[in-house]
């Protein structure tokens, strides 16, 4: 998998779109580091956003801004770490057979989602 992955890479052109969008992107990018650029308007889809209240890599405190980004945010906090979950449900003892254990972490996955019926992202 990791040969097609660099074969395609290494075809002629292949790196010249992604090196042509850094150098387009560049003075907008220097703009929004200066505090320069134009507020963009705000994103009008609702938007349906789940974060880990206590999580210790996505910090809570990094939803501070996302009211200046989208006008119409559902934003809620799942009490316990989404990271503390999904260690849970992967770490989970195996004293069940794998179809039973599979099933029990779809339910789970279910069940974090299940209260809300907007798409989450």
């Amino acid at each position: 998998m990791l040969d097609a992955f660099v074969d395609n890479f290494l075809k002629p052109g292949n790196l010249a779109g992604g090196f042509a969008h850094y150098r387009g992107a560049h003075a907008g990018r220097i703009a929004i580091m200066k505090g320069e650029a134009p507020p963009l308007p705000k994103i009008s889809v609702k938007t349906c956003v789940r974060w880990g209240k206590h999580d210790p890599i996505l910090l809570s405190q990094w939803t501070d801004k996302l009211g200046e980004t989208f006008s119409d945010l559902d934003l809620r906090f799942f009490p316990m770490s989404v990271t503390s979950r999904i260690a849970k449900i992967l770490i989970a003892p195996r004293r069940r057979s794998p179809v039973s254990s599979s099933a029990s972490a779809g339910g789970e996955w279910r069940g974090l989602f299940a209260s809300r019926r907007a798409i989450c992202v």
